[in-house]
């Protein structure tokens, strides 16, 4: 997960012009679907 936080830009093919990726909030924003515990911790790490 770390990596989507912090190099996702990088994810994104050249060729992928304008598509979004995942920022902090979507990240957290499951539409009440639970966090798997690893990314729940993950997100805490990161912002807290």
């Amino acid at each position: 997960m770390e990596i989507l936080v912090t190099r996702a830009a990088e994810l994104i093919p050249a060729g992928a012009l304008g598509a979004q990726y995942l920022d902090a909030r979507s990240l957290i924003s499951t539409s009440g679907i639970a966090l798997h515990p690893g990314a729940a911790a993950a997100y805490r790490r990161l912002h807290g």
